[in-house]
């Protein structure tokens, strides 16, 4: 079975009405369910950054990455 990180995002209000977190992780569960993909680990960032330093479920990801 393949398994995969995955990783959502919203990064101002507007954005969270109309494509919440909720919503992204559903779709990407849905996908990884009808695909035979284990998902492994959930990161998630809900603020704003333009750098990636500043987006700490972001950083977690790679850093997960990296112990892989």
């Amino acid at each position: 079975m393949t398994s995969a990180l995955i990783y959502t995002r919203v990064s101002s209000l507007e954005q969270a009405k109309g494509f919440s977190l909720q919503a992204q992780l559903d779709e990407i569960k849905a996908y990884c369910s009808s695909h035979n993909i284990e998902i492994i680990g959930n990161y998630q960032d809900t603020q704003s950054a333009t750098r990636l330093f500043k987006r700490p479920g972001f950083v977690a990801l790679l850093d997960d990455l990296d112990t892989l």
